[in-house]
């Protein structure tokens, strides 16, 4: 017990340190006199860029819209593809089991006409 009296836990308010030095710089940043003073090309002013920027904004708007129709289009003859990939399976299967059908046709009316010949030997 005599131990736990003499532990010491500070507390630090960091939050108040940061806000402190926020209204520090914006106290700072507040004053006109001081940016009106600051010349065009310092690191704190940006250069004149919205022309360049709204034309390349524009430019990359073309493009999405170009790339979108491109992406529906392709879409579309996928969908096209796959209709007649599907039709041609179709098709396909009909051929086979015809074919199918016509060899067992076939064998069954081998197997016929040597039956008769073993008869007609036989008679």
């Amino acid at each position: 017990m005599g131990e736990s009296s003499k532990v010491n836990i500070t507390v630090r308010n960091k939050l108040e340190k940061r806000n402190s030095s926020l209204r520090n710089i914006l106290h700072s940043d507040s004053d006109s006199s001081n940016i009106e003073l600051m010349p065009e090309t310092s690191p704190r002013s940006l250069p004149n860029t919205t022309l360049l920027e709204n034309s390349q904004i524009i430019d990359l708007k073309n493009e999405i819209d170009q790339l979108t129709l491109q992406l529906t289009s392709a879409h579309n003859e996928i969908m096209e593809l796959n209709l007649e990939n599907t039709n041609l399976r179709k098709t396909l299967e009909q051929y086979q089991k015809k074919r199918k059908c016509l060899q067992e046709t076939t064998r069954q009316s081998t197997q016929t006409r040597r039956y008769f010949q073993i008869l007609q030997k036989r008679a």
